[in-house]
């Protein structure tokens, strides 16, 4: 059965999952991690070794309309690194970037919202909470890495914001992954490539 690798990849945090193109979303995860606690070279190695076994590999591309400099050079960056490790392993050939918008458009309410009266902050809050629901009524729920880091702290000791802000960030890309995998997979390569805003990954 073929597998899809997805990767949201972003300059601070990102989330990767290897699926089955078939299947339900409980039984269709084959593998996930992110890149919290790795070095940026050391998680895109990583990516490139799972990349060997996907018969399509999707990387989530930089968002149209962003022109501050400062957010995409260090992505741009990562891309060209992920791009050599992939030709390494004879991987780049199979590999698409796709825009953001194209996957989102299957899950209303996962865009930046535009709803007048809300502030971005809380749009953004709507947005990441709709994607987890379409997510869950997908069968899919993200690694619960704040109860893992909860329960490894000593009896008695205060849970901080500081220390699981970054947790519940990493596990929304947990579901933007799984959401990207499971609209990919209702196309084949070919199809995908024909889509606006996906692109043959190249050197």
């Amino acid at each position: 059965m073929s597998l899809i690798l997805s990767v949201d990849l972003a300059a601070k945090l990102s989330a990767v999952i290897l699926r089955r193109a078939g299947g339900g979303a409980g039984d269709g995860i084959v593998t996930e991690f992110d890149s919290r606690d790795k070095t940026p070279l050391r998680f895109l190695q990583e990516i490139a070794i799972y990349a060997k076994d996907a018969d399509m590999v999707i990387v989530e591309d930089v968002p149209y309309g962003i022109s501050n400099q400062s957010m995409i050079k260090p992505v741009v960056r990562l891309q060209g690194a992920l791009c050599a490790y992939l030709t390494a392993k004879g991987c780049l050939d199979k590999t698409l970037f796709m825009s953001p918008s194209v996957w989102m458009r299957d899950y209303p309410g996962t865009q930046t919202a535009t709803t007048k009266g809300l502030s971005k902050s809380a749009s953004d809050k709507e947005r990441i909470e709709t994607a987890r629901i379409h997510a869950e009524r997908l069968g899919y729920t993200p690694p619960d890495l704040v109860s893992e880091y909860v329960a490894t702290l000593p009896e008695g000791k205060k849970v901080l914001k500081k220390n699981t802000a970054i947790l519940e960030k990493s596990m929304t890309d947990y579901v933007s992954a799984f959401l990207m995998a499971e609209f990919s997979r209702a196309f084949t390569f070919e199809e995908l490539l024909a889509k606006p805003g996906v692109s043959l990954a190249t050197l």
